[in-house]
């Protein structure tokens, strides 16, 4: 699967520590000689501290859902504890030894080609995981602690994961009018991605074309606070793609999902996929205080049919 307006490439395994933004004030320095005088307290600046989330990294099982193949290289696999999946509670996990390369690769990321795959394996305790779907591997306990409930819409069918284009009514005018105001443009579709009960809802707009200026965006509302990642794209019209290349000039958001929702000390981080003819996108987004989401994983996974 290509894009225009996304390279199709992984950022890797974040080795380090992946920051986020978070406030704490600085205690005010006090002189060491007043004079016997009580000092004047001025209010403190607020300064950006940075909040832990311990590295991790997109996988796949194998036939019989017992088995994870990290799609990404892991520092230390053994810090490796817990698996999000879609559709599933979050699992325990313990790192299960490099899996080589075998000799008949076909390089698809897939149930089916599991073992000829090569990677760091993690072994999932209890009940197995969902085989079709790509999980998300975690060293982060507060990642798994902060695990929101998610209700999401019925995936479309395969193969084609293709659904008739959505009207701005499918979604709550609450959600969209906000959004068209914000950005000074008005909202052409609009899909519902998933809700938290009482909680932040997801969905993805399609706004109107501006010459050949296309944009769509995943939002997340959550009370007054909205957060954006937008997918910019160049529009050639007659049906040419736009955002990739089998789109016919249509925003695929059919093939989109939302995986999991956390709150980890405030931040919301999203983990999302999106399908395409040969494989499939999953990202790890985070909450910023800019109103956008940043991109802290994003691991393409190869599964092209035979």
């Amino acid at each position: 699967m290509r894009f225009h307006s996304l390279r199709r490439h992984s950022l890797g395994v974040l080795l380090g520590t992946m920051v986020l933004t978070a406030c704490e004030r600085e205690a005010p320095r006090v002189p060491a000689d007043t004079g016997g005088a009580v000092p004047q307290m001025t209010p403190a600046p607020v300064v950006a501290t940075p909040l832990q989330l311990a590295p991790g990294t997109f996988g796949f099982a194998n036939a019989e859902g017992s088995l994870l193949l990290a799609m990404e290289a892991i520092a230390l696999p053994a810090a490796i504890h817990s698996t999000v999946c879609p559709g599933a509670p979050a699992r325990a996990v313990a790192a299960a030894g490099h899996q080589p390369h075998g000799t008949h690769d076909t390089g698809r990321q897939t149930a089916a080609n599991f073992r000829e795959q090569s990677g760091d394996r993690f072994r999932v305790t209890g009940a197995p995981v969902p085989i079709d779907v790509s999980c998300f591997l975690t060293a982060d306990s507060a990642l798994v602690a902060g695990l929101l409930p998610l209700e999401t819409p019925p995936e479309p069918p395969r193969p084609s994961m293709r659904r008739p284009a959505a009207p701005v009514a499918l979604c709550d005018s609450a959600w969209t009018a906000p959004v068209a105001t914000a950005r000074g443009r008005a909202i052409a579709q609009c899909w519902p991605m998933g809700q938290v009960p009482g909680g932040p809802v997801l969905f993805a707009v399609r706004f109107v074309t501006r010459d050949t200026n296309a944009l769509a965006s995943l939002v997340a509302l959550d009370g007054p606070t909205r957060w954006y990642y937008d997918f910019p794209a160049v529009d050639h019209g007659k049906g040419q793609a736009v955002w990739r290349l089998d789109d016919g000039g249509t925003f695929p958001a059919a093939a989109m999902r939302i995986r999991f929702v956390s709150r980890v000390r405030g931040v919301l981080v999203v983990g999302m996929t999106w399908d395409g003819a040969e494989g499939e996108n999953a990202y790890l987004l985070a909450a910023d205080s800019s109103g956008a989401f940043r991109t802290l994983q994003h691991t393409y996974r190869y599964t092209a049919p035979m």
